[in-house]
């Protein structure tokens, strides 16, 4: 009887060890979590050469947290799927500029901001032991609006919201831990197409316009279900 007892402990153990060395699918639903160093740059073009003849950027720099929810389907080594993800942005600048061409030293104050990037993207990957490398790309909106406007005449105050359809690719590695939780470090680009501003006391679009664009390197969790 102890002989009996012993083997099925043994058949047991080695069973239960050969089930927790099973490598994990990535088929599934997923949701998960991110934190993340954004860059976001705001573009000016003047395409009138009204103001300063050309293109102006501004960047800001800050940390992002984001959610995900998203869909994998394995077949042998590659990984495919599709993630919509929300990335709360909340970044602001405000720059003073102080020349613009045939003025007499105006003052512009320039504002932009970006509340949110919302993405809708594809994943390809291939499995490396317990860990994916991927690629991602897919349709992006955004939450952004802007104003130029001149301190020392209300007429060239300019606005718009720029809530036009961009574009987000990027790469990434993923490790799975165990069944349930997976660790990724992810790149994204964004780019949205840009916006005629608005000027607001004429009634009119310029020839003002602006585009965005945002970087983001994140690491995240994922728990698969």
């Amino acid at each position: 009887m102890k002989k009996i007892t012993l083997s099925l402990l043994a058949v047991g153990l080695i069973s239960t060890t050969a089930h927790a060395q099973a490598p994990a699918t990535w088929s599934g639903f997923n949701a998960g979590l991110s934190l993340g160093a954004a860059n976001y740059t705001s573009t000016w073009t003047d395409t009138g050469y009204d103001w300063f003849g050309g293109s102006l950027s501004y960047s800001n720099r800050k940390v992002v947290p984001s959610v995900h929810v998203g869909w994998d389907i394995q077949t042998g080594s590659v990984v495919y799927g599709a993630e919509l993800e929300h990335t709360f942005v909340s970044s602001k600048r405000d720059v003073i500029y102080d020349t613009a061409i045939n003025q007499t030293n105006p003052r512009v104050l320039i504002h932009n901001e970006l509340k949110s990037v919302t993405t809708l993207r594809g994943r390809m990957g291939v499995t490396v032991g317990d860990g994916l490398v991927y690629a991602t790309a897919g349709f992006a909106k955004a939450s952004a609006n802007h104003t130029f406007t001149n301190v020392t005449n209300v007429q060239d105050d300019y606005s718009t919201n720029n809530d036009h359809t961009g574009f987000v690719y990027g790469f990434g590695v993923e490790h799975r831990v165990n069944q349930l939780l997976s660790l990724r470090a992810e790149y994204q680009h964004t780019n949205f197409p840009e916006a005629s501003a608005y000027n607001s006391p004429t009634g009119y679009y310029s020839v003002m316009e602006v585009g965005d664009n945002l970087s983001v390197f994140n690491f995240g969790a994922s728990f698969h279900f």
